[in-house]
């Protein structure tokens, strides 16, 4: 079956619907291009939900066999919510050629709408993702960063002293905060 033909029966089985519900048969006519993209919309939805509700059902699976904490800081921010938000802006700007004529008034601003909301859902995706990650990188209480690089640079030259925030007052390293570094090196 073609794809224009697929649409077609959706919009007459739409139209069937509408006229059984008491929809003058003209006011049809007109709203063609509404409908199909209504009928997009709630199907980009639909698919999303279902998405979501198996990304949930795994994870929780997963989370039953053995805890994994990376799991339990997505669920704290809905990270699978967030992700499969992203899901009907993508399923509508493919399914928008289908509903409108590309030189149409109402495909260019659902087009507009359609981009406003993905970039907005992903922005707000990255920040769940980034704030999982931050949480696991706290739970980690191994210092990072700065400090690794100032005790690599203590070992290369020893003229430069190490600071701890364990040991403010002596030149020893923090156990465990640069993995290539035993403990107590100056």
């Amino acid at each position: 079956m073609n794809t224009n033909d697929f649409a077609l029966t959706i919009l007459f089985g739409i139209k069937k619907f509408l006229a059984w519900i008491g929809i003058p048969s003209h006011m049809l006519d007109k709203m063609d291009e509404l409908l199909f993209l209504i009928v997009i919309v709630i199907i980009a939805f639909i698919v999303a939900g279902i998405v979501h509700a198996v990304l949930v059902h795994l994870a929780k699976k997963i989370l039953k066999r053995k805890r994994v904490g990376f799991f339990e800081s997505m669920f704290k921010y809905s990270v699978f919510r967030k992700l499969t938000a992203i899901i009907p802006p993508l399923m509508v700007s493919a399914l928008l050629p289908f509903a409108f004529s590309k030189d149409s008034a109402w495909f260019i601003l659902s087009e507009k709408i359609t981009w406003i909301y993905f970039f907005i859902a992903l922005i707000i995706s990255v920040n769940a993702i980034l704030n999982t990650v931050g949480d696991e990188l706290k739970k980690n209480n191994e210092p990072h960063g700065w400090l690794c690089q100032k005790e690599t640079a203590a070992s290369a030259f020893r003229s430069v002293p190490a600071s701890c925030p364990q040991y403010t007052n002596r030149r020893v390293f923090c156990s465990g905060s640069c993995r290539g570094f035993p403990c107590g090196r100056a």
